[in-house]
């Protein structure tokens, strides 16, 4: 498994001193997703293709910073061959390439490219390229640049849910320079846009034919992602992707996608969840039952079982290959004496670093994620789980006056940023309680509470990332930067609470003094995770009708009304905001993972009835993400109270959102 920060640049001619510039500052950046090892390769192009064109030189340039997480050893990239290929590969293979634990996949990817390559001859198109061969059987995120030197050719695309960043910059009269790369920056050259590279599909470039003058866009192939079914027998045609480019679309049935469509079963009512029997009943509007109180179907507990086990491989196929991080002496707190104002010791103990870090609000997503990941680890390797949240103005303002005797100014952030991080921190109960008890510190805390009980033997590490609003303000605009083309409102306030929490700077906190102690003064150790995988629950609320929206579709239009909105929402996860997610956790030199967004669960759930997933009649906190609730109590055995909790989205959940002013709303730009 390798992450990776690509970084191509091309055009017809050498390049103006200013892009050179541009060039280097892009590097700075995208330095930050690879520490482990960076290269850069620089040629003007010679491939036999391009030997007529004009005396000005087609220039090539390619930069890459790794971050190893699988093999012996850090493999650089761009990696090459004795044709002068070139291939970046910022991604995992999970499932059906073959890739060995102590196998670099990036380089069983180019290898498995450039053997089909060459074995098909000089003079043989093999017809699908080994490249749409190879790219669309990998089960795992990706997006990739390959340079077919020989061919011509630039090949790059993501994978078909876009869990991976490429943005593109593209060549005007201007300034005909194309540009490829996993993040962007502001570039002196001009002011047009980068664009995320659309995740529908694979893309190649003749840049033989573009750099003879010939337009971009006809120089442009598309090979969509397409659902299940009989192969398109389709002419040759343009297909517009953005405002300003189409591309020549080139169907194949090797890249059918590798699930299927979300299944359009009605329900009937020997299949539903009881008491209630009729699909179309609901609930007293004061509900008398719990998960415990429902009745569910054999084969729905057949169906949760099969879930449980679907989901419990893609945590361990996500985590296995991670190499461990050195031992270091590191000061941990002894919490059985930490109560009250005790000026308890610590312990100087050679602790094992976590390897694996999750994003933890304590809702039901991250609860499974980290149930399971206690199943695969070995059972003396501590879990981060890292739960974010913030000082918002507004809300602690509006707090203080409801409490006329509370002074809504804080002095934390000056405790927090002084502190040392081998020495506790002692602060004031209520203040810390009224600054960063936000909604998904309190679920964060019960559920971890909740798992330290089920299974006492783990080391569960809750890592409390408090963030003072002066925090906010210092990185705010790196953040920006960060997940455009992303612009709005809701954007920064998703974004900002992924990046705090991926760079894993907090305490580590004695839940049990938090939520029953009653001295006045809590202590907290600074704690810093230096796990390189962070696994995040994406994806389940859309699959496991998780949102809203979900409910406003069966109330309007019945289960029917579900099932179309739950294609929607998986319909759109490849547009949406992993691209963003991959930028804002890597810059940190991290990896996202997200158990929920592997191909064999995305199959399997589109595969369950809906009503089963999502079972309207039923309110908040029960009939949302039903079949995730019931596995997680009848087959994990995790206690009642959460199993049954709901939480808020992030930036409400964190209160990343509305720091300053209630007036903004989510659209708004930024």
């Amino acid at each position: 498994m390798t992450m990776c920060g690509i970084q191509v640049l091309t055009g017809p001619a050498p390049p103006p001193k200013q892009i050179t510039t541009d060039w280097a500052q892009l590097k700075e950046v995208t330095a930050h997703r690879g520490p482990s090892v960076q290269r850069e390769i620089r040629h003007n192009v010679t491939a036999p293709q391009v030997a007529t064109l004009s005396k000005d030189a087609p220039f090539l340039w390619w930069y890459a910073a790794v971050l190893h997480l699988r093999g012996a050893h850090p493999v650089p990239q761009p990696l090459q061959d004795t044709h002068n290929r070139c291939f970046s590969w910022n991604g995992e293979v999970f499932d059906r390439v073959p890739v060995a634990v102590d196998q670099n996949d990036a380089q069983v990817i180019f290898d498995r490219i450039v053997n089909q390559l060459d074995s098909a001859g000089p003079n043989t198109a093999p017809t699908p390229s080994p490249v749409v061969q190879t790219l669309a059987a990998v089960d795992g995120p990706f997006a990739f640049v390959l340079w077919d030197a020989p061919a011509g050719q630039l090949w790059f695309g993501r994978d078909c849910l876009g869990r991976r960043s490429l943005l593109w910059h593209l060549p005007t009269v201007e300034e005909p320079y194309f540009w490829l790369s996993s993040i962007s920056q502001r570039l002196a050259m001009g002011t047009t846009p980068w664009p995320e590279v659309p995740a529908k599909g694979l893309f190649r470039l003749d840049l033989a034919a573009w750099w003879s003058n010939q337009p971009f866009g006809n120089s442009l192939y598309y090979y969509p992602w397409m659902a299940p079914g009989p192969e398109i027998d389709a002419p040759l045609v343009p297909v517009k992707l953005l405002d300003d480019i189409s591309a020549q679309v080139i169907p194949l049935r090797a890249m059918q996608l590798p699930f299927q469509s979300v299944r359009r079963a009605l329900p009937t009512p020997d299949t539903m969840v009881g008491p209630l029997q009729s699909p179309d009943a609901a609930a007293p509007d004061t509900c008398p039952w719990t998960l415990a109180d429902l009745v569910f179907p054999p084969d729905m507990t057949s169906c949760a079982q099969g879930f449980i086990d679907c989901m419990q491989r893609a945590v361990q196929r996500r985590t296995k290959s991670i190499p461990p991080l050195p031992n270091t002496t590191t000061t941990l707190p002894l919490w059985h004496q930490l109560s009250g104002q005790t000026l308890a010791p610590f312990l100087e103990l050679k602790a094992a670093r976590p390897r694996v870090a999750v994003l933890f609000s304590g809702g039901v997503d991250c609860l499974c994620i980290a149930a399971l990941l206690h199943h695969v680890l070995p059972a003396n390797e501590p879990i981060d789980l890292i739960n974010v949240a913030f000082e918002n103005p507004r809300a602690i303002a509006a707090k203080s006056a409801k409490h006329q005797n509370s002074d809504p100014s804080s002095n934390l952030s000056v405790l927090f940023q002084s502190a040392a991080m081998d020495q506790p921190i002692d602060c004031s109960r209520t203040e810390y309680q009224r600054v960063f008890d936000v909604p998904d510190r309190k679920t964060g805390r019960t559920s971890a509470r909740a798992l330290k009980a089920w299974a006492p033997e783990r080391d569960w590490r809750f890592v409390a990332v408090n963030i003072p609003y002066n925090q906010v303000e210092r990185y705010r605009d790196r953040v920006v930067q960060l997940m455009r083309p992303c612009d709005t409102a809701m954007d920064l306030s998703i974004a900002l609470a992924i990046w705090f929490a991926a760079r894993g700077d907090g305490c580590l906190e004695n839940i049990d003094d938090i939520q029953h102690g009653t001295s006045q003064v809590i202590r907290l150790l600074p704690y810093r995770s230096c796990s390189r995988v962070v696994l995040l629950g994406m994806g389940a609320d859309e699959q496991l009708g998780g949102y809203s929206q979900h409910r406003s579709q069966f109330q309007h239009y019945g289960w029917l009304g579900v099932i179309e909105e739950m294609q929607h929402q998986l319909d759109r996860i490849p547009s949406r905001n992993l691209g963003r997610d991959d930028r804002i956790v890597s810059d940190h030199g991290k990896e996202a993972r997200y158990p929920f967004l592997s191909h064999s669960v995305v199959d399997y759930l589109s595969g369950v009835p809906v009503h089963w997933k999502l079972d309207a009649r039923y309110p908040r906190g029960l009939g949302e993400k039903l079949l995730l609730r019931h596995a997680l109590y009848h087959h994990l055995c995790l206690p009642l109270p959460v199993c049954q909790q709901w939480k808020r989205a992030i930036q409400f959940g964190a209160r990343t959102a509305k720091m300053t002013t209630s007036k903004i709303t989510g659209t708004d730009k930024v």
